[in-house]
């Protein structure tokens, strides 16, 4: 019943209500006592090797966590979980990427484990391994012999048991079947072809149901069909606001009264204009340490279901 779609014509059938789902209830954070950066793992680390203002950065942090408490507060979420960072784990604040948290079809939570591209990575997938195992979360591995990212490659389309899926860096375009068989969820797989755009999160930013947000810069042609195909509207953002201030790697969720709240990356000046076509709660948070290590406001949460 669930596949991987390749075919832009045909997409529209993975939309079908009978594979509606709840939306994500919950935020997870990672706290940043930790973070840093050591090496070089994507284009923005480069020249910025130990030159994170650690002080600004925990501000930075718990400004983002006051946005989200605000959202608990409101009742956009249920529930805001922190986890304490680990030492040696300084990337471990962008908790998006060690796994995808996903619900089966009758309605229990399921962790879809990553398996990092880079190596110093992988110990956060193994801590996270451990972590949701002792609170009785169905955990699965990915076959060793591929690789893929976790949320920061797999977007869920809101409401549906559909997943667009980036591959080309960080994730292996054959992760796309076992995604499919491990959550019986419809992947629609999206080619990058721009290293700006190392996971899909920085360059695919879904509004709601009908509206997703890009970079075109980052998708070959048959992608770009396929998303056309799959939203009713499509908003471009330029290159230049999507590689500068992370535009594309904002967080925005549907409350429970349809009601949708947007968190965004200061500078992004173009998004913030679609978004208030569509009278959306805006909130802009400063990123600026974060932005150093390739990463924004999408990367520092992991969405769950409570």
């Amino acid at each position: 019943m669930y596949k991987v779609w390749n075919d832009f014509a045909e997409i529209g059938e993975c939309f079908h209500p009978k594979f509606n789902m709840p939306l994500p209830s919950g935020i997870l954070m990672v706290s940043p006592e930790y973070f840093n950066v050591v090496d070089i793992k994507n284009t923005y680390m480069r020249g910025n090797l130990n030159k994170v203002n650690l002080s600004l950065a925990q501000q930075q942090w718990e400004d983002l966590y006051s946005t989200f408490k605000s959202l608990k507060d409101k009742g956009v979420i249920s529930h805001l979980h922190i986890v304490e960072g680990v030492e040696g784990l300084e990337d471990m604040v962008f908790c998006a990427n060690p796994l995808i948290y996903w619900l089966t079809e009758d309605g229990a939570p399921i962790i879809l484990l990553s398996n990092m591209r880079f190596f110093a990575r992988q110990p956060e997938v193994t801590f996270f391994e451990k972590y949701f195992q002792r609170k009785g979360v169905k955990t699965i591995q990915l076959s060793a012999d591929l690789k893929l990212e976790g949320n920061g490659d797999l977007i869920p389309h809101p409401g549906k048991r559909v997943i667009w899926m980036g591959y080309g860096f960080r994730t292996d375009f054959e992760a796309a079947q076992y995604v499919v068989d491990s959550l019986d969820t419809h992947v629609i797989p999206l080619k990058l072809i721009d290293d700006n755009f190392y996971h899909l999160d920085t360059c695919f930013c879904i509004i709601d149901q009908d509206t997703v947000a890009i970079c075109k810069n980052a998708f070959d042609d048959e992608g770009l069909k396929m998303i056309q195909a799959g939203f009713k509207k499509v908003w471009e953002i330029p290159f230049e606001e999507a590689v500068s201030s992370f535009a594309l790697n904002s967080l925005v969720l549907t409350a429970p009264d349809g009601e949708l709240h947007a968190i965004l990356p200061m500078n992004s000046v173009v998004l913030k204009s679609c978004l208030m076509g569509l009278k959306a709660t805006i909130v802009e948070v400063e990123t600026s340490e974060y932005l150093k290590s390739g990463g924004s406001v999408y990367c520092m949460k992991m969405l769950t279901y409570e």
